[in-house]
């Protein structure tokens, strides 16, 4: 028996893989799943909209590929289309991430915090953004919750 499934698109896929994709592919197909999502809900097709973030979902399921700088708008789309605990949660994984990331960076020494001081600005700039999307979609609780984290982490980083 195959341990691998074909998908209505004809592709296999190994039940609980992941795919192989680097962060810009990532990137590239959950924005474009994101905007088509937006202009379905512009259209006023929200089941479609839906239909679309889930299918992004089950292909690069956020628990695996989290959310980053670069495609948390992609949670916009499911504010736009109602579902704003599905964006919360997909947001709050994704801080969460960040703040065990930003943790094991404050443990290291100074010449290894600057050696990683790259992945260091994306997490705070990650948080920025979607402490932003917080705001931007009046999720005030949430907001509140994460925006002192966000303000001691930056002041960490610039403080260095």
């Amino acid at each position: 028996m195959s341990s691998f499934i074909e998908t209505e698109y004809g592709s296999t896929v190994r039940p609980g893989s992941r795919l192989a994709f680097d962060l810009t592919k990532i990137v590239k197909i959950r924005n474009n799943f994101g905007e088509l999502a937006k202009a379905l809900v512009k259209e006023g097709k929200t089941d479609k909209a839906k239909e679309v973030l889930a299918r992004c979902d089950s292909i690069m399921p956020p628990a695996m590929y989290p959310i980053t700088y670069f495609d948390c708008e992609y949670a916009e789309a499911y504010y736009k289309a109602g579902e704003s605990e599905i964006a919360d949660s997909i947001l709050t994984e994704s801080l969460e991430i960040v703040l065990t990331e930003l943790g094991y960076y404050k443990t290291l020494d100074k010449q290894k915090v600057n050696t990683n001081a790259q992945e260091i600005q994306l997490n705070i700039a990650t948080m920025g953004k979607i402490i932003s999307l917080f705001q931007k979609n009046e999720r005030n609780e949430l907001f509140n919750s994460y925006y002192n984290i966000y303000q001691e982490n930056a002041a960490w980083y610039e403080n260095l």
